[in-house]
């Protein structure tokens, strides 16, 4: 039986409520020593950010790397770039046309969610940050436009050669593993361009959520830290470290 991805140990399940969650049970147990991915078949309640759930029937990938964090806050924030140039990677590879990466954890096809990503910290019993990389991908099937908030399509949508999940993952985790040490390696740069290379969205007018309420403005890209660049509807530019982007193509923009 499998039991790594890309030579990182990997525990391989038929169902389970959650592959973060169940990442997270082990952290806070004291149970992990050294990054571990959990790949799941099917989830029972999958999640997506927040809080939403996450569509988990069979046939898809989900996938959580859990691993050390890294000392600096903003490292472990730019991994989900990281994340998503390697999704972005991996399906382009698979024949996926028209693959962008829409700010801050989603992966397009042709302007449909294809996948997404979830990043959670969790500290274990002695005190020491875990990043639990959370990742779904749609392979033989998404939710319909009315059970989202961005209209979805899987791989199986496509005319490109059918995947399973297994093989999807490896290659998923070969490529994050490659980008993570660039990261860690030659800094921010290399990733920025690659996201920018593929951004969603560029020069169009949006709206952004953040816990200050709601602004509205043209988007840039990502500036030299992985903030979002806004052109504001008065003028001047601002940065957007978390919130929730909302393009037009989104059911509640």
């Amino acid at each position: 039986m499998r039991d790594t991805l890309a030579g990182q140990p990997a525990v391989f399940m038929d169902a389970i409520d959650s592959t973060n969650a169940e990442a997270q049970r082990r952290i806070r147990a004291g149970a992990l020593a050294a990054p571990l991915w959990f790949v799941a078949c099917r989830q029972e309640k999958g999640k997506g950010r927040h809080g939403r759930a996450w569509h988990s029937p069979e046939g898809n990938l989900y996938a959580s790397l859990a691993t050390p964090a890294p000392a600096a806050p903003l490292a472990a924030a730019q991994t989900s770039f990281a994340v998503a140039i390697a999704l972005a990677e991996t399906l382009e590879r698979q024949g996926a046309p028209a693959i962008a990466c829409k700010w801050p954890n989603d992966v397009l096809c042709c302007g449909r969610k294809l996948a997404g990503i979830l990043l959670e910290r969790v500290s274990d019993p002695q005190g020491q940050p875990w990043l639990i990389v959370g990742i779904g991908v749609n392979i033989a099937s998404a939710p319909a436009d009315d059970a989202v908030t961005w209209p979805a399509i899987a791989l199986a949508d496509l005319d490109v050669a059918a995947s399973d999940a297994g093989a999807l993952a490896e290659s998923l985790a070969q490529r994050l593993a490659h980008w993570r040490a660039r990261l860690a390696r030659e800094g921010f740069a290399p990733l920025r361009a690659a996201w920018m290379q593929r951004a969603y969205g560029m020069g169009t007018r949006t709206r952004v959520k953040r816990g200050d309420g709601v602004i509205e403005g043209q988007f840039l890209g990502l500036d030299e830290t992985g903030a979002a660049r806004l052109r504001l509807d008065s003028g001047p530019e601002t940065l957007v470290h978390a919130g929730e982007i909302m393009f037009a193509r989104a059911k509640d923009a």
